[in-house]
């Protein structure tokens, strides 16, 4: 694993992380293999079987399609970092979601088309309730079925 380290701001007696907020605000919630092979700089092949053999959190919702959180990829890369506690933090990445989910809030969430949330929808790989019509998903079940598909148990 590669380790991080504390960079030194020219004209800053303190030394700042290299990954802070800002660097992370740059990346959405739910990122792509392709976005963790930018952020650990490695081939997107790398970053694949890095999720694949847990060393990188992810889920693996279908059989070509991951999600990866931002703070949780975030959490991890602090923990091994050399100024980090060596322990990843527990991110609740749905505790800002309300209790019941629509489309909308599953596209945010998990950063997937209108079309890959319909189909996860209709084929049960996210568990959710049709309404007078519409999907809802309640946060709880969605929690479940996440951790179902974590590529590696919660610390």
């Amino acid at each position: 694993t590669r380790r991080l380290h504390w960079a030194r701001a020219s004209g800053s007696p303190e030394p700042r992380r290299p990954m802070d907020d800002d660097y992370w605000a740059r990346f959405p919630e739910a990122l792509t293999p392709a976005d963790v092979a930018r952020i650990l700089r490695v081939g997107e092949k790398t970053a694949l079987r890095r999720l694949s053999d847990g060393t990188v959190p992810g889920y693996r919702l279908s059989d070509r399609s991951w999600v990866i959180f931002r703070d949780e990829l975030r959490s991890m890369l602090e923990a091994v970092s050399n100024w980090g506690s060596g322990t990843p933090v527990d991110v609740d990445v749905l505790a800002d979601y309300p209790d019941e989910l629509g489309y909308r809030e599953l596209m945010r969430l998990l950063g997937k088309s209108k079309p890959t949330i319909y189909a996860w929808l209709d084929d049960a790989t996210i568990p959710g309730h049709q309404v007078n019509g519409l999907w809802v998903v309640y946060r709880h079940e969605l929690r479940a079925a996440l951790d179902a598909k974590r590529n590696k148990p919660r610390a």
